[in-house]
């Protein structure tokens, strides 16, 4: 297996201002995902698995919520994107003729 590092979180601290005062959903989250591996996030309901998924890709501060400290994106290559999408192209316009 390649041990090419994919994502990396790093001490991810997410947070909800309330009208009871913050709220900490993800505390001091570190995990790494190389080539090949997958990871599952499972836990109760309202354990912060979205929250944990949206803070990752920054989009938690679109519903209100602030990432406090850590490392939350992913250190996607520019190269693995790109093929990512071409490849998703390739999938969804296979089989479709033209006029």
């Amino acid at each position: 297996m390649e041990d090419r590092l994919l994502a990396e979180i790093s001490d991810l601290c997410v947070s909800f201002e309330t009208s009871s005062g913050r709220i900490e959903a993800v505390k001091s989250l570190d995990f790494q995902l190389k080539h090949g591996e997958t990871v599952a996030i499972v836990g109760e309901s309202g354990s912060g698995k979205s929250v944990t998924s949206l803070g990752m890709m920054r989009l938690v501060e679109n519903g209100g919520g602030v990432i406090d400290k850590g490392q939350g994106i992913a250190k996607l290559l520019a190269a693995d994107c790109a093929s990512l999408a071409e490849a998703g192209s390739r999938h969804h316009f296979s089989g479709v003729s033209g006029p």
